[in-house]
């Protein structure tokens, strides 16, 4: 467990581009419910009601208990596209008591993220851990990042006074979260002009999806990336988010993006248009400079009870492997795992 702490606390100081404003002088409740790794958590709400509002953005009551006892008052409602129509436990926002926050202390950022796995299966959970890491290698690429953390998980179903298992989800931060922690503003910019977009970042944002095999991001339709104008007002950063449809988490319900012509999301497509090749080539250099730390995230087997680490670093290393000489990517990449 020391192992995975060090990896998961002190790897994302590690490669950065630069250092965004550091906004917060509180601890956010995102921060509150992750200070140890995979903490423990019980939801408690009415699933009936949950799925029955899937479709709409309405509020419910719940409560979130830690594992020191505490319960947090909460409103929890759906959120999200695919896997809010499609889970069997649509991912759902909380948003806590302002009031509760101040008396601990704590800043008034109060809402929160979380995703189920999309069955009630080993396999779904596998499938989260796998975005989880996703979002890690990124984090310790890039100071501009959405946080992620694993969390255990039991819902109490306070409709039929029934408790589900104990399972494996996502917390992330919210928007307004990750705005107020760097220091500036989303935008969103229809008909995007390149020119506008940091291009060392852009280019290290686009060989990241490259990396994993994500072709689900659309800058111009504010598509799972966020588009982040620091305070100073310099250009655009991509910030990218949900990663479930990449090859690097190969979930079977993924399908690549049809301009792609892609067959596979194990296949990888370079979407780089705008960005200049010089871009491009620093980040690759980058990103096979930490090789050694992107491995190493991988490695939450022992601490997670999934065994994702063999099959995500083999995904990784068909990146390595055409990029040992640091120079030019192919634009697309039949991934063969043997």
């Amino acid at each position: 467990m020391k192992h995975f702490l060090f990896i998961a606390t002190c790897i994302s100081a590690l490669f950065f581009l630069g250092n965004p404003a550091q906004a917060q002088e509180k601890p956010s409740m995102f921060e509150h419910l992750t200070q140890t790794e995979l903490p423990v958590m019980t939801l408690s709400l009415d699933m009936t009601e949950l799925m029955g509002n899937k479709k709409t953005n309405n509020y419910q009551a719940a409560t979130l208990k830690t594992a020191d006892g505490h319960a947090f008052k909460a409103e929890a409602r759906p959120r999200g596209k695919y896997r809010r129509i499609n889970g069997e436990i649509p991912p759902v926002k909380l948003k806590f008591s302002k009031k509760e926050m101040k008396a601990m202390g704590l800043d008034t950022l109060n809402e929160v993220r979380l995703t189920f796995p999309m069955t009630d299966s080993p396999e779904s959970e596998a499938l989260v851990v796998k975005e989880y890491l996703a979002y890690r290698m990124f984090e310790s690429l890039s100071p501009y990042h959405v946080r992620a953390r694993l969390v255990r998980l039991t819902i109490e179903d306070l409709h039929v006074e029934k408790t589900y298992r104990t399972m494996l989800c996502l917390l992330t931060e919210h928007q307004e979260e990750v705005e107020a922690r760097l220091g500036g503003k989303m935008e969103e910019i229809y008909s995007l002009d390149p020119k506008l977009l940091n291009q060392e970042y852009a280019g290290l944002h686009a060989m990241f999806q490259y990396l994993i095999g994500n072709t689900d991001w659309d800058m111009s339709a504010f598509r799972n990336v966020y588009l982040f104008r620091p305070a100073d007002g310099s250009a655009l950063i991509p910030v990218p988010y949900d990663f479930d449809f990449s090859g690097l988490v190969s979930a079977p319900y993924a399908v690549p993006n049809s301009e792609s012509k892609l067959v596979s999301v194990r296949d990888r497509w370079l979407m780089s248009e705008g960005i200049a090749r010089t871009s491009l080539q620093s980040a690759t250099r980058r990103i096979n400079d930490a090789k050694a730390n992107l491995m190493a995230i991988c490695n939450v087997d022992a601490q997670t009870g999934m065994p994702v680490a063999e099959s995500t670093q083999r995904y990784l290393s068909t990146f390595f492997k055409h990029s040992e000489e640091k120079t030019n990517m192919p634009e697309r990449m039949k991934v063969t795992l043997k």
